[in-house]
């Protein structure tokens, strides 16, 4: 090695420490034929906790699992905790964390403040923003963004190229698919579905076993009941006892939905679809 090359080692030396937030070290483990490694911190730095409260990771604190470096970003306060994994091409960045049994896997990028607990799995392509958080043991995959603060647990899936966006909650046992598209304080829980482009906006609430379909809109209302509606936009509250198809592109059903947007708010078992 020539003079100029150690004197260049020297100096770049420190800022290399000063980039590695952490090291990668030999305890393993084996995930769907990947070899991941507990990550160990270098250095301390502040960051939130899975509550929002201020915390720290010190030097030495023993993190969580990834397969390789660029799963975990150094230049950040990005963190991976106790027990969760990170492989394959996914990404944790800026103020992000990955806690508990949680999985992030394939292409899934978390960034800005966005959390990722207990035994929830992202994966695919989706992306997870802001301070928008994944927990429980619900599933994001395919090519799904959740950002702003949407709050995605229990059992919920998202999938199919949904979006989830605002202050909307999913929950339960609830399903949003097939470029759907969940906004504002929107609830969706229990055994509901939202899919076929479906969209449910600014307070409303969408449960029981209800299904939102074919471009639908749910907005400011409040549906419930073992309803499907299709091709409809709802504005009022509306309560639906029995089994209930409300096709918004059939006469009957313009003329039903028209009855509820003017503010009928209970409507018995009637099959308005066929």
């Amino acid at each position: 090695m020539s003079i100029l090359e150690k004197i260049s080692e020297v100096l770049l030396a420190p800022r290399k420490k000063a980039r590695t937030k952490y090291e990668m070290t030999d305890e393993v483990i084996y995930l769907d034929g990947h070899e991941l490694h507990r990550i160990r911190a270098l250095k301390d730095f502040d960051r939130a906790d899975k509550n929002g409260k201020r915390s720290s990771v010190k030097q030495g604190d023993l993190g969580g699992f990834i397969e390789k470096e660029s799963n975990l970003s150094q230049s950040n306060v990005a963190w991976i905790y106790d027990d969760a994994c990170v492989y394959e091409d996914a990404e944790i960045e800026n103020k992000a964390g990955v806690w508990d049994n949680a999985k992030v896997y394939g292409e899934a990028a978390i960034c800005g403040k966005a959390k990722v607990m207990g035994s929830a799995q992202v994966y695919g392509k989706s992306k997870v923003y802001d301070e928008a958080i994944i927990m429980d043991e619900s599933r994001v995959f395919d090519t799904v963004l959740i950002e702003n603060k949407a709050k995605i647990m229990g059992n919920a899936q998202i999938y199919g190229d949904a979006l989830v966006v605002e202050s909307a909650q999913i929950s339960d046992d609830a399903r949003i698919y097939d470029k759907s598209f969940i906004d504002g304080n929107a609830k969706v829980y229990g055994n509901a579905q939202v899919y076929g482009e479906g969209a449910v906006t600014n307070n409303a609430q969408v449960c029981g076993n209800a299904k939102i379909c074919d471009a639908c809109v749910i907005k400011k209302s409040k549906v419930s009941g073992n309803v499907k509606i299709l091709n409809a936009k709802i504005q009022n509250d509306i309560q639906f006892k029995g089994n209930i198809c409300i096709d918004g592109k059939k006469e009957a059903g313009k003329k039903l939905i028209e009855e509820i947007n003017n503010g009928i708010t209970e409507i018995l078992a009637y099959d308005h679809a066929q």
